[in-house]
C-alpha cells in the first residue's frame, strides 16, 4: 500500500533479472492511493485490489485471498521490499520446490547492507523459540559447518519469499489469519 518505491524496484529487478520466463506477477494491493494508483494501472502484472479486513492491515489474510484467486501450479509469496540480485534465484526455488516431499522453498535474504536477514528459520533460538538462522552475519560467512551458504532441510521459511504449491497452500488453508498478521 502507497509504497511506490518498493514496489517498482520489486517488479523492475525480477522483470530484468530473472532467467526463469514461466512466470506472472500478481500484485497485491490494498488499498494504495495517488501515484501508486497510477504505475498500478500500467503495470505488467495482474493487480488484485483486496482490502484489508476491518481497515487493519493482515498480511495473511491479503496472502490468502490472492492465493484464492490465482490459478498457477505454483505461488510464491514475495514482499514488496525484495529486490532480485541473483537471475537464477527463481530456477533454482522452482527446482528444489519440485522434488518429492517437498513442501515449501525458502530463499537467503540479505539486508541491503549485505548482512543476512534470513538463511532459514530453526528451533531454540530466542529463549527457545523460532527465529532467523544466521541472522546478521556478514553476506560471504559460512556459519556453522558452512550451513550459511549451503541449500539445506530446515524447520520452516519466512513468508518474506516463500514457494510452494498452490494446491497444498490451500489444503493446508494458508496462513494463520488469527495469529499472523
Amino acid at each position: 500500500k502507497n509504497r511506490l518505491d518498493l514496489l517498482r524496484r520489486c517488479v523492475e529487478s525480477i522483470q530484468k533479472i530473472t532467467t526463469y520466463k514461466n512466470y506472472q506477477i500478481v500484485i497485491v494491493d490494498n488499498g494504495s492511493e495517488t501515484q501508486t494508483l497510477e504505475y498500478l494501472s500500467n503495470v505488467d502484472a495482474r493487480v488484485l485490489q483486496i482490502p484489508s479486513p476491518d481497515g487493519r492491515f493482515s498480511f495473511a489474510y491479503l496472502n490468502n485471498r490472492a492465493v484464492e484467486q490465482c490459478d498457477t501450479e505454483y505461488v510464491l509469496l514475495l514482499n514488496n521490499d525484495t529486490e532480485v540480485i541473483e537471475p537464477k534465484w527463481l530456477s533454482q526455488m522452482m527446482g528444489y520446490a519440485r522434488l518429492d516431499g517437498v513442501g515449501s522453498v525458502g530463499a537467503r535474504l540479505l539486508y541491503p547492507d549485505d548482512r543476512v536477514q534470513h538463511a532459514g528459520i530453526v528451533h531454540g533460538l530466542h529463549g527457545g523459540l523460532a527465529g532467523h538462522a544466521f541472522k546478521l552475519m556478514p553476506r560471504n560467512h559460512p556459519g556453522y559447518l558452512n550451513l550459511s551458504l549451503v541449500t539445506r532441510n530446515v524447520a520452516a521459511v519466512t513468508a518474506a519469499c516463500l514457494l510452494t504449491p498452490r494446491e497444498l497452500y490451500l489444503k493446508m488453508n494458508g496462513l494463520d489469519e488469527q495469529h499472523f498478521n
